[in-house]
């Protein structure tokens, strides 16, 4: 069950840095214009 939780909390983490640098590349190419 721990290993389960811990998973769970790096999936979690993971979306997270992906939500992250997908606003970043938003931002970028926002002052591109």
């Amino acid at each position: 069950m721990k290993k389960k939780i811990k998973h769970a909390k790096t999936f979690n983490y993971n979306i997270l840095i992906a939500d992250i640098i997908m606003i970043c590349i938003i931002d970028d190419s926002n002052q591109a214009k």
